[in-house]
């Protein structure tokens, strides 16, 4: 596993990239004919913007849950622990 700081570039690398490919598809529906036509595409533009954002939002979460789990006080990590259903279940698998 990557250490945490390389974790943390990579996720502001995605959310970067989804800012800019969010920025891409709404100077191209700028244009009344080319968003008339593309369409579709244009919303595929979106979602793959949304998958980004999902991922980096994973990878913050996965590194905040690797950084209690590595706690060695039990009764800190408890504290620290998130209390959403995505902690619980990251817990159960571990």
């Amino acid at each position: 596993m990557p250490c945490p700081q390389t974790l943390k570039i990579l996720t502001e690398i995605l959310r970067e990239t989804a800012s800019d490919i969010e920025a891409l598809g709404a100077a191209l529906c700028t244009d009344e004919m080319l968003m008339l036509r593309h369409c579709t595409a244009l919303q595929s533009i979106d979602v793959i913007a949304q998958r980004q954002n999902g991922i980096a939002q994973f990878l913050e979460e996965y590194c905040r849950h690797e950084a209690v789990e590595s706690l060695s006080l039990e009764a800190l990590q408890e504290r620290l622990r998130l209390p959403n259903p995505a902690a619980a279940a990251m817990r159960k698998a571990s």
